[in-house]
């Protein structure tokens, strides 16, 4: 639509000026006709005029020849001429004379009169040559049009619709302008909410470049979550890769490094010394618990066990008290009596307040009770590892 109002617009004005010249052309030989009506007309009258002087001048002649007649000898011969007759014929060639001279001064007016009837016969012959000029100059742009209009009508420009186009393009400049005339007197309450809008703007600016900020923020939060993921995703790797090796070693080892195999748990030896409740606590930080003897097999054979491994401490707390109550000793993880004796002789004494059980590696494991805040050697459990 935008491409096609221009068109229509330079179409109207072709169609403006094709009928302009049309109406000059029209006004041009309706002028030459007018002319060429003169002009037969004037020619007619110079024709009727010349015929009339050609009777006149021949009358003239005629006169002239009977005023003035050449010398005869018949003339000179008539005797009888009276007196009377040769007055009036003097008078008669006086009056002749006279008429002969106004003749001739007529005679010079209607020459002078013909020449410039001539005159103005050539300048409008002229004046018709000019005109046929104009005429043929106009004719070719006339034809120049022409052959426009026949281009555009194959163009299919001038066709109803685009008639209707036209229309309705000048209806909507007329609306145009009724809405540009309401917008001119709505300018003045608009300028106000210009400048709020020109505030919004800047104010919206300002949080644009915020936002953008955050925006550059959340893009590197969002390549550092990248970053971890792909860390993440090596460290889970390798942990497959650890869980496999744990499998494997697993597989080989039923227990962890400085843990040591016997039966279907897993015990550690320390190599420091804590009170029992300290030991207690230590092995729950481990994930494990302090040892239980299910028999006493199991406790000479730690015993062994740990000479084996020369840990230099002779005394080990294990997981049994009386703490509760005095000479009934429980289990601390199974909660379960020791329901056997594998003390040495003497023992339990209770000697200074002694509620805790520890075991002697020197004497094949037997038990003796402690002062629960000394400080020795203590022995961790757990289960094999699956």
């Amino acid at each position: 639509m935008k491409n096609s109002v221009p068109q229509l617009l330079l179409i109207c004005i072709i169609a403006f000026y094709a009928e302009e010249v049309c109406s000059s052309i029209y006004r041009l030989n309706k002028r030459i006709s007018n002319v060429e009506v003169k002009l037969d007309t004037v020619n007619t009258d110079i024709a009727a005029f010349r015929l009339d002087m050609i009777e006149v001048w021949d009358k003239m002649e005629e006169m002239n020849k009977s005023m003035c007649p050449t010398e005869n000898p018949n003339h000179l011969m008539k005797p009888n001429v009276t007196v009377m007759e040769t007055a009036v014929q003097a008078e008669t060639h006086v009056s002749s004379r006279m008429l002969y001279s106004a003749l001739q001064s007529e005679k010079k007016f209607v020459r002078e009169h013909n020449q410039m009837l001539e005159e103005n016969v050539n300048a409008l012959a002229h004046g018709q040559k000019h005109i046929e000029v104009l005429v043929k100059k106009q004719s070719e742009n006339i034809e120049k049009v022409v052959q426009d209009i026949k281009t555009l009508n194959n163009m299919s420009v001038f066709k109803a619709e685009h008639r209707k186009a036209i229309g309705k393009v000048v209806k909507d400049i007329e609306t145009i302008d009724s809405k540009i005339l309401v917008m001119e007197h709505a300018q003045e309450d608009t300028t106000e909410n210009v400048k709020s809008l020109t505030e919004n703007i800047k104010t919206t600016a300002k949080d644009i470049k915020t936002l953008d900020q955050k925006v550059k923020k959340i893009d590197q939060l969002e390549r550092d979550v990248k970053t971890l993921k792909e860390t993440l995703d090596t460290v889970m790797n390798q942990m497959s890769t650890m869980q496999q090796t744990i499998n494997q070693i697993k597989a080989r080892t039923p227990c962890l490094p400085r843990w040591y195999s016997y039966g279907q748990s897993c015990y550690y030896f320390s190599t420091s010394e804590l009170s029992w409740s300290d030991a207690l606590n230590d092995c729950k930080s481990k994930g494990v618990y302090l040892a239980e003897h299910k028999h006493r097999g199991e406790a000479k054979d730690l015993a062994e066990l740990a000479q084996s491994i020369s840990t230099k401490i002779d005394m080990y707390w294990v997981g049994a008290s009386d703490i509760s109550s005095e000479g009934s000793w429980i289990w601390k993880e199974s909660h379960a009596s020791v329901n056997y004796s594998y003390w040495t002789s003497g023992n339990p004494d209770n000697y200074r307040n002694e509620d805790c059980m520890s075991t002697y590696v020197n004497h094949q494991g037997h038990w003796n009770d402690l002062n629960c805040n000394t400080k020795i050697g203590y022995i961790c459990q757990t289960a094999k590892l699956d």
